[in-house]
């Protein structure tokens, strides 16, 4: 693994930046790995790959033809539409490998050399055919991204692997958390004031 100051890797992707800072933790300094948070405009991340995610963009098929969007691509272009101010704040970014670094700080570039998203396609799948399907908006939304430089290639695998691997927040706990059970609890405590409604997946109790 290799991280330099200035500079330029041949063949390199060339990641421009709003902001990127460090974040390495002690076990990443041991182990030869770097790692950084940073912040670049969607339309600097469109032409990064995804061939090392463990899955690509949902939104179309092997040949290229649109697919019926799933819930949270549906959630991610809304946010586009009608929030994108909030486009930072209510989307987690996308993840991203790189084998070597260099960075810019000057130019606020970074070179990346074997790149790849390992979590994020369907957020920049949702941005790019958004944008392709209105081209005259370029108010693209700012992105966060996480950067992992790290030459273990068993690692990498390990890495796209688990940042997919979550579990699934159940709509009971989705609703709950928007209030939608409110006013029907106020209006059963009116028969029965020790009604308590389970508004959460994660709400257990005899109550």
């Amino acid at each position: 693994m290799k991280v330099t100051k200035s500079g330029s890797n041949s063949g390199a992707f060339e990641l421009e930046y709003i902001t990127l800072k460090s974040v390495s933790a002690p076990e990443d300094q041991d182990n030869n790995r770097k790692r950084y948070c940073g912040v670049a405009r969607a339309d600097k991340l469109l032409e990064l790959d995804w061939d090392e995610n463990v899955r690509a963009y949902l939104g179309v098929d092997e040949e290229g033809n649109k697919r019926k969007s799933t819930l949270v691509n549906l959630a991610i272009r809304d946010t586009i539409e009608s929030r994108r101010d909030l486009f930072p704040v209510l989307n987690s970014g996308i993840v991203i490998v790189s084998r070597h670094v260099t960075i810019e700080d000057g130019k606020k570039i970074a070179q990346l050399e074997r790149a790849s998203i390992i979590n994020g396609a369907q957020t920049k799948g949702v941005i790019a055919d958004y944008f392709r399907d209105h081209p005259e908006d370029r108010d693209y939304p700012s992105v966060n991204f996480e950067l992992i430089v790290t030459d273990d290639e068993e690692l990498v695998g390990d890495i796209s692997i688990s940042r997919n691997f979550q579990n699934k927040v159940a709509e009971l706990s989705i609703y709950g958390r928007q209030g939608r059970f409110d006013e029907l609890e106020k209006e059963m405590r009116t028969v029965d004031p020790k009604i308590q409604l389970r508004k959460s997946e994660t709400h257990f109790g005899p109550e």
